[in-house]
């Protein structure tokens, strides 16, 4: 088989990359994107924590701030899970069209993600950021049933991130609310 040949399964008819060069790059490769759009995101909502979002009323429930380090680890680890679930959708290239819907939904969850804190934290707009955030958990709920065409554990690993989405915003909501 030449080198980087593309080999089939045909007891499911799934199509997979043999070669892990591939492999490892292709999951090194979004854990770096996933990774880069939650540092973006956490640097825009550190910058704020001590000034404006300091001073604001809080919801019930909300974390103390600074946040503490076993929050954004956890975070952290739901932007590398939601990688790893790309990567299993990604190794599942067929049917290409559903795969690529999967991987346009992912796509636009990792842009939306990143929009939130730059809406909430960095122009202060708590409207915009529901707005945005209603936007992510929609998203989400989307990609985990595109994910869950193709892989079940690929949906799986994107609900710790729905949860998180979930919360902020049920919190933007509860700072515009008692803040506006």
């Amino acid at each position: 088989m030449a080198s980087g040949a593309r080999v089939f399964d045909n007891q499911n008819g799934f199509e997979y990359f043999p070669a892990p060069k591939y492999q490892l790059s292709a999951l090194l490769g979004l854990i770096g994107l996933a990774s880069l759009a939650g540092i973006a995101s956490a640097s825009v909502a550190l910058a704020s924590m001590r000034g404006w979002y300091a001073v604001l009323t809080p919801p019930p429930f909300t974390p103390p701030n600074p946040l503490p380090a076993a929050v954004w680890g956890l975070l952290g680890a739901s932007y590398v899970l939601m990688a790893v679930a790309a990567w299993l959708v990604w190794r599942r290239a067929n049917p290409i069209r559903t795969q690529r819907l999967a991987m346009n939904a992912w796509g636009w969850q990792l842009a939306i993600g990143a929009a939130w804190p730059a809406a909430f934290f960095g122009f202060h707009a708590m409207f915009a950021g529901i707005i945005i955030a209603v936007a992510l958990v929609s998203n989400i709920g989307v990609t985990i049933r595109q994910f869950g065409r193709l892989n079940a554990a690929a949906a799986i690993l994107l609900v710790p991130y729905l949860v998180f989405a979930g919360f902020a915003l049920y919190l933007n909501a509860g700072f515009w609310w008692l803040n506006h």
